[in-house]
């Protein structure tokens, strides 16, 4: 919040002179308070949204010791030891202190957003949609009714002041844009959180950090009540919000870890699977090894030639595993097609239509336009299915569709 300059460095030290204990204003100057409690308080939002906090958690003493673990890690950042590493501190406090990487990971992802929100609203819906969700002009011209002839003359500025303001070099063979700027632009439910922190702050303006005293103490948990109230006002946006297709294709996307362990458990009830099982197995091995190393572009070229050898036996286990690696590779329209040619349906039908159906919400991240259809999709399946648990799991994805 808007706090004089009680460095970090104090409450480390438990100084009460609210100047910097450190021997240079360097630290000071670049690490106060207000800064990394509100990084706390992202932390601490994160967090409640996975799994709520308990009621009698001391939320003062939280924050405290997320911001410290922010200030020790922004230390061991720049290879430095920060005041208290020494001691073996440690919290009792229910609650989870992120690693180094993770820590780490909420600061760029802070700094994306900051750097962000200097752009015009166009130009930071634009900027989110076609880097962060990597959308054509086309798409997000029909999302924003705006014409893409508006966003031909203004992208240019606006990728040049975002960089800018990232501090972005430009190094030849180097992506334009860095993973950490891409991950911030896709966590829309984190940008969403420090949006409200943010909204809290402008509705806010103490002038300092109460350090002691009932009276402060009193002022501190108001004003701290006040901000959860405030999340929680932004976990209920985030949790009734319309989603984008990507979300709901992620959330409900869950292939098997290996192919083999599915054929397997596909066919070793009955004595005619462990028939298929002795004249397919041998042949899924190798594509399978690639698969579980995440080669999908190997696993897809094997299992293609041996659906091109005529193994007609095992021709609907491998178009069925093709499906699954196309989407793997993003890749609905080809995996849509190999589905689709899938005959035993004894086996599969019930996979088919759920795998079918994600293709279509797959498709849909690409086309919003077809979002409708991405819909339609999961009703059939939601029609034809007989699996309660699968039943309820597309009567949310509809549900996140229609919102």
């Amino acid at each position: 919040m808007r706090w004089r300059a009680r460095c970090i460095g104090c409450v480390v030290c438990n100084a009460q002179s609210g100047r910097c204990e450190f021997d240079c204003c360097y630290w000071g100057q670049l690490c106060r308070w207000s800064s990394l409690f509100k990084t706390a308080l992202e932390e601490l939002a994160e967090q409640h949204f996975l799994q709520p906090l308990p009621s009698d958690l001391d939320l003062g003493a939280a924050l405290q010791a997320l911001a410290l673990a922010h200030f020790r890690s922004w230390m061991q950042e720049r290879g430095q030891t920060s005041p208290g590493d020494e001691t073996g501190e440690t919290t009792d406090l229910p609650l989870v202190i992120p690693s180094h990487e993770a820590l780490q990971k909420t600061r760029n992802h802070i700094f994306v957003w900051k750097q962000l929100n200097r752009l015009p609203d166009p130009g930071r819906a634009y900027v989110r949609m076609s880097i962060g969700q990597e959308l054509h002009d086309a798409d997000i011209a029909v999302q924003l009714h705006r014409s893409e002839s508006y966003f031909l003359v203004n992208k240019a500025a606006w990728y040049q002041s975002f960089r800018s303001d990232l501090r972005l070099a430009n190094i030849p063979g180097q992506p334009e844009w860095p993973d950490w700027v891409i991950s911030a632009l896709r966590d829309t439910a984190g940008s969403d959180r420090w949006r409200q922190i943010q909204a809290a702050d402008n509705r806010q303006d103490p002038s300092y950090l109460p350090a002691s005293g009932n009276g402060n103490r009193i002022a501190r948990n108001v004003f701290i009540a006040l901000l959860l109230l405030t999340l929680g006002y932004g976990s209920w946006t985030y949790f009734n919000r319309p989603k984008d297709a990507e979300e709901v294709f992620v959330e409900n996307f869950d292939p098997p870890s290996s192919m083999l362990s599915d054929f397997n458990a596909r066919y070793a009830a009955s004595e005619d699977g462990k028939v298929h099982l002795v004249r397919c197995e041998e042949l899924l091995t190798q594509a399978d090894a690639y698969y579980q190393a995440n080669d999908y572009s190997v696993a897809r070229s094997i299992l293609e030639d041996i659906l091109d050898s005529g193994e007609s036996d095992c021709s609907s286990d491998v178009l069925y595993y093709l499906g699954i690696v196309c989407l793997k590779e993003e890749e609905p329209g080809i995996a849509l097609m190999y589905f689709s040619k899938i005959d035993d349906l004894e086996s599969f039908g019930e996979e088919i239509y759920w795998y079918q159906a994600l293709c279509f919400v797959k498709v849909a991240t690409y086309r919003p336009d077809l979002r409708d259809k991405a819909s339609r999709a999961v009703e059939r399946f939601i029609a034809q299915t007989t699996n309660e648990d699968r039943r309820e799991l597309a009567q949310k994805m509809l549900d996140d569709l229609r919102k």
